[in-house]
C-alpha cells in the first residue's frame, strides 16, 4: 500500500518552499512527504506563522532520502526504541515501559510550551500526545 500526498497539501508545500527547497522535499519518499506535510499542517493549525519554522517542518526529514533504510533496518530501529523505553523504565515491566510513563515525563518537560512545540517535539515519539501510536 502506497501513501501519496494530497494535491492540495502539495500546493501548500509549493507555496511555503523555495524552488531549491521544494526539490529537496520532492526527493523524499512519499511516506516522508506525507509525514512532513502532517507536521506542517499541525503547526499551522496551532497558529504558527513563521515561514522559517513552517519550512523546517516540511524539510525536517530530508536527510533520510540520502540514507534509505531496508525493512529489516527499520525493524531494528523500532526494537531499539522499545528497548530504550524498557531500560528507562527499569523494573516497571515491558507493559508499563511501553505505556504512558515516558509520555508523561516528556509532557511535563514541555508544560507551558506552545501546542505546536509539543507536537513538533513529540511527533517522532512512539506515543503521541493523545496516547495513539505513531508510525514512522
Amino acid at each position: 500500500m502506497t501513501v501519496t500526498p494530497a494535491i492540495e497539501d502539495m500546493e501548500l508545500a509549493r507555496q511555503a518552499l523555495s524552488k531549491q527547497e521544494m526539490a529537496l522535499f520532492l526527493n523524499q519518499q512519499t511516506s516522508e512527504q506525507v509525514h512532513s506535510l502532517k507536521v506542517f499542517i499541525q503547526m499551522r493549525e496551532h497558529g504558527e506563522q513563521s515561514p522559517e519554522l513552517l519550512s523546517a517542518a516540511l524539510l525536517h526529514d530530508v536527510g533520510k532520502s540520502r540514507y534509505t533504510l531496508r525493512i529489516w533496518e527499520r525493524a531494528v530501529v523500532v526494537i531499539g526504541r522499545l528497548l530504550r523505553l524498557v531500560i528507562l523504565n527499569r523494573g516497571a515491566g515491558l507493559h508499563h515501559a511501553a505505556g504512558n510513563a515516558p509520555l508523561r515525563s516528556q509532557d511535563n518537560m514541555l508544560n507551558g510550551a506552545p501546542g505546536w512545540q509539543k507536537q513538533l517535539t513529540l511527533h517522532h515519539s512512539p506515543l503521541s500526545l493523545s496516547g495513539a501510536t505513531t508510525t514512522h
